[in-house]
């Protein structure tokens, strides 16, 4: 069996829709954890949106791991404030 099944893939793709950053529907995202939780697949999930994040995103480049190293860092800051 594959790390990642098409159901995962699927909740990814969802989780992802529903996360929109300018309207995001909070049911949608919460059906898909739950549903993942129901099933035992919540870090299969989690993979599945990095592995779609990093196919269709500049993540994958040293620029995009770069910003994305920033952004933690920056974060981390804030959450000291």
């Amino acid at each position: 069996m594959e790390l990642l099944e098409p159901a995962d893939k699927r909740r990814a793709a969802q989780l992802l829709r529903y996360a929109h950053p300018e309207h995001p529907d909070i049911n949608g995202i919460n059906r898909m954890i739950t549903e993942a939780h129901h099933n035992g697949r919540l870090t299969n999930l989690t993979l599945a949106v990095a592995a779609i994040a990093y196919a269709v995103s500049e993540l994958a480049t040293d620029a995009g791991q770069s910003g994305l190293a920033e952004l933690a860092l920056d974060q981390h800051h804030q959450e000291k404030k």
